[in-house]
């Protein structure tokens, strides 16, 4: 499966459809390469349950400059605010990450119902603090969610790939990745629509909160355009002189291919078929100890075991 960026589709996605297209709308030939493309599309205004931040307490992580915690407290919550000074992996202090989770200690003794984490943010570092708080969290009625009002945010997109990958692990707790650009009212002729709703048109903060205590379970959100978008992926055919190279086979028999990061996981599972299949010599470049003799060892039996 090939996936491509994702670009803006002009088809409207009802609240709570599938983000992938099912199996039996596909016709996909042995030993094709099949397509996906991940599109922008539009969707329905989120149905806001009605319950307030009275007596909950939320994390707080990043540089609050839209008043995320201001608009918590005068909802009858309180915050607590993870102070933390990289926003990007740039020049990290050696020292920095334990100084992050010596100052999450204090966390222990609350109760805590949320976390905010308000991008640009250092990803490693949210990453200690889900780790952190992951007990705390994956519960029930539980929430994480991650703002960003920057178009093409690489923290934001590290950030809401993390928390894709929550989605599966905390079943129970509501995730969310949402961002909100400029340009989600600059559209006139949406500006002047009686349909469109008023906290589309009210400060990003609000539609945060309206999405975070919405019914829709999609994770990635994005409003721009003067509305709501999910991701959705489409069936995208192969060209002919795409098919053609296709049948030719990328690989072939002997080749010797440099793989990096395939000494464990998936990557070395994939890496095995193809080993099988092709008989080909692999050059792994990876962060694996190669002084590990027990490791060592389990990789060579691997491939010998193949070869043989």
């Amino acid at each position: 499966t090939k996936v491509e960026s994702a670009d803006i589709a002009s088809k409207v996605e009802p609240v709570g459809s599938s983000d992938v297209v099912g199996d039996s709308d596909r016709n996909i030939e042995p030993h094709d390469i099949h397509r996906l493309v991940p599109v922008w599309r539009k969707t329905g205004l989120p149905v806001t349950e009605k319950w307030s931040f009275a007596g909950k307490t939320v994390a707080v992580a990043g540089d609050d400059t839209y008043g995320i915690a201001d608009f918590i407290k005068a909802d009858g919550g309180k915050v607590v605010e993870i102070i933390n000074t990289l926003k990007e992996p740039f020049d990290r202090p050696i020292n920095s990450d334990l100084q992050l989770e010596e100052s999450l200690n204090n966390l222990d003794e609350l109760i805590l119902d949320g976390l905010i984490c308000i991008t640009p943010f250092d990803v490693k570092s949210f990453f200690i603090i889900v780790k952190k708080l992951f007990s705390f969290l994956n519960k029930q009625d539980k929430f994480i969610a991650a703002f960003s009002a920057v178009d093409k945010n690489p923290s934001f997109a590290g950030i809401c790939g993390m928390m894709k990958s929550l989605a599966k692990e905390m079943p129970n707790t509501i995730v969310k990745a949402v961002s909100i650009l400029d340009n989600y009212v600059d559209n006139t002729s949406l500006k002047n629509n009686a349909q469109i709703s008023n906290s589309l048109k009210s400060q990003p903060v609000q539609i945060f909160m309206d999405e975070i205590r919405s019914t829709d379970p999609r994770v990635e959100i994005s409003y721009r355009n003067g509305g709501k978008y999910v991701v959705h992926l489409e069936d995208s055919p192969l060209s002919k002189k795409e098919k053609d190279f296709t049948q030719k086979g990328l690989i072939a028999n002997g080749d010797t291919i440099l793989v990096t990061g395939g000494a464990r996981g998936i990557t070395f599972e994939i890496l095995k078929a193809v080993v099988k299949r092709y008989q080909t010599n692999l050059i792994i470049l990876g962060r694996s100890d190669i002084y590990n003799i027990d490791a060592l060892s389990d990789i060579i039996a691997d491939v010998e075991s193949i070869s043989s």
